[in-house]
């Protein structure tokens, strides 16, 4: 993989790809304003288009490519089991309202780069999808039990495993491998997050991680 800026050429072997995006000052993370608080979620019994947990909309001008997302459960929903999270990629702003605004920051103290990325959390409202809306996938987690204060959910872009395991009595790590996603100027990434006959939104802390070249 090449990573290269104008003033410092770098090639480095995938292997160490966020190190160097990290040495090369394009490498942001995306969290909650507060850390150790949570933000409530959604209340979607289906995938529903207009509903939605994240949505990063790149207002810039370089490609934003997603590493990983971690999900911090903080408090528990109400109501039914499991837990999917469908994702989407589209034209144009699909944020509408509510949520939070992610606080940013690029990972490299000695790197002025800013980021282009809107990424915004919560309960949100999205527009109706474009004709171009691609669906990305569909995951499933806690089959047959409701979350748990303490759970971790992650997503990892572009990687090749997938595992989940136990840490303490019924709190859980679960991750997941999601394709590789390139989200290009004006155009954005969507998280659905639903499950049948919830009443009350899960609330998580957010970790994202992403670059952008």
């Amino acid at each position: 993989m090449a990573l290269t800026t104008s003033t410092n050429p770098i090639v480095s072997a995938l292997t160490a790809r966020d190190t160097q995006l990290a040495s090369t000052g394009v490498c942001f993370v995306a969290v909650n304003p507060t850390a150790g608080t949570g933000i409530i979620g959604p209340v979607s019994t289906t995938f529903d288009e207009a509903k939605a947990l994240l949505t990063v909309y790149n207002g810039g001008s370089a490609v934003i490519y997603p590493l990983s997302l971690q999900l911090y459960v903080t408090v528990i929903g109400t109501g039914g089991t499991r837990c999917d999270f469908t994702h989407t990629i589209d034209t144009g702003n699909r944020y509408s309202s509510g949520g939070t605004a992610l606080t940013k920051a690029n990972t490299n103290m000695d790197s002025t780069t800013t980021s282009g990325a809107i990424v915004t959390f919560g309960a949100l409202v999205t527009t109706a999808a474009s004709g171009s809306r691609r669906l990305l996938g569909n995951h499933q987690l806690r089959e047959a039990a409701i979350e748990v204060v303490g759970d971790l959910y992650e997503f990892n872009f572009g990687g090749a495993q997938s595992q989940s395991g136990s840490r303490v009595a019924t709190v859980a790590d679960f991750q997941r491998a999601l394709p590789p996603v390139a989200i290009a100027a004006g155009q954005t990434w969507t998280l659905h997050q639903w499950r049948t006959s919830i009443s009350v939104g899960i609330t998580f802390e957010a970790n994202f991680v992403y670059a952008e070249r």
